[in-house]
């Protein structure tokens, strides 16, 4: 039977375990980093994971990408916080919604991909829910992404290096097939 995500095999159960138990170690190592340095939304890096995940099936290239979108759907959320005080709420919403409307424009052509992706408007969707921006500070989400990128992307970039060993390792001396 196929999975339903990536289309592969299904795996095993002993494989499955080990995955799910490789995911509790690496979450509840990103959780302790991220208290022991003081950072109150940890959660924009699980997010950020799922993202880099799913959207990006976790190429190592795709990061920079996958973190342009996640910060500038950040700043399109930010925008009635930012420009409420000088514009007024309805002036604020206003230039927030013609921003969402120029990005979707642009995403839906497949233009400006670096900023806009399904990352950015992932973020955008989770950031602008009323229960998440009013009692976060912007600044503390932006830096709960860079974390879970840089640790969620650290693990990435040994796992690619790790493998390309085990490949380089098991090719027949001389490079020949």
């Amino acid at each position: 039977m196929t999975h339903p995500v990536g289309g592969g095999a299904r795996p095993g159960t002993l494989k499955a375990l080990g995955a799910l138990g490789t995911a509790v170690i690496v979450s509840v190592g990103y959780i302790g980093v991220t208290y022991a340095i003081g950072l109150r939304e940890l959660w924009a890096g699980f997010v950020l994971l799922l993202c880099f995940g799913f959207f990006a099936e976790m190429k190592l290239q795709t990061l920079p990408s996958v973190v342009a979108g996640a910060l500038f759907g950040i700043v399109m959320a930010a925008i009635p916080v930012w420009l409420s005080p000088s514009l007024g709420t309805l002036g604020a919403y206003a230039v927030m919604l013609t921003m969402i409307l120029i990005a979707i424009y642009l995403f839906l052509l497949g233009r400006a991909a670096v900023l806009v992706n399904p990352t950015t408007l992932t973020f955008l969707t989770i950031v602008t829910n009323p229960h998440i921006l009013p009692a976060a500070r912007v600044g503390d989400i932006v830096l709960g992404t860079i974390a879970g990128a840089a640790y969620f992307g650290g693990l990435a970039g040994i796992g690619a290096l790790l493998a390309r060993r085990k490949d380089a390792a098991a090719a027949p001396p001389g490079g020949m097939a």
